[in-house]
């Protein structure tokens, strides 16, 4: 009986040990977990079982981030870098500032955010740390990128927990417009 709890132990400790990074993410490297479980976060709340939705603007454009991994009201899942899709992109010039919106009731303590190259659709594990201005739950993103495509990463943190949102960002990616480029004049009409 006192080896079985003695291995019982000792595997809780070593599953426990393996917890502290989740699986591979598209870019092959093991993601960490949103955070670890604190005394705080393991209270009982009365809160949502998940992070509330958040979202990024430019101008006239607005986008939900997709959620990744997360510690919320105790619970942990894995840290995934999700990729939202091609049609869900805002197209922002660099140099400019996004607009994040967390829709939590109190703000973010903290806030961090990351560019991750799109190359032929995957993901470059070469991240871009990119500045934030935090006044509270509005936060400004800026955009120091070059010419690309980017799964743009949100680390949020507050009371509740912590939780990864993606966005995707065309940086200076230009298209003409249907009419057939500057002066409007459709190759066809020629």
């Amino acid at each position: 009986m006192a080896r079985l709890l003695i291995f019982a132990v000792v595997s809780l400790v070593l599953a426990s040990a393996g917890c502290a990074q989740g699986p591979p993410d598209q870019t092959g490297e093991a993601r960490p977990r949103a955070t670890e479980a604190t005394s705080e976060q393991t209270r009982p709340r009365t809160s949502s079982p998940e992070p509330p939705n958040a979202t990024i603007a430019f101008r006239d454009q607005r986008e939900t981030g997709e959620l990744g991994g997360y510690c919320w009201a105790g619970a942990c899942t894995e840290a995934t870098l999700v990729v939202p899709p091609e049609g869900e992109a805002l197209d922002v010039p660099s140099g400019s500032e996004l607009l994040f919106e967390y829709g939590g009731d109190r703000p973010p303590s903290k806030v961090e955010a990351r560019g991750y190259p799109l190359v032929h659709g995957k993901v470059d594990r070469n991240a871009r740390r990119l500045r934030v201005t935090h006044p509270g739950a509005r936060t400004r993103v800026s955009v120091e990128l070059p010419h690309g495509e980017y799964a743009v990463e949100l680390l949020v943190r507050v009371p509740e927990g912590s939780a990864f949102y993606y966005f995707r960002a065309a940086v200076d990616m230009v298209s003409l417009p249907t009419s057939g480029g500057p002066g409007g004049r459709n190759p066809k009409d020629r």
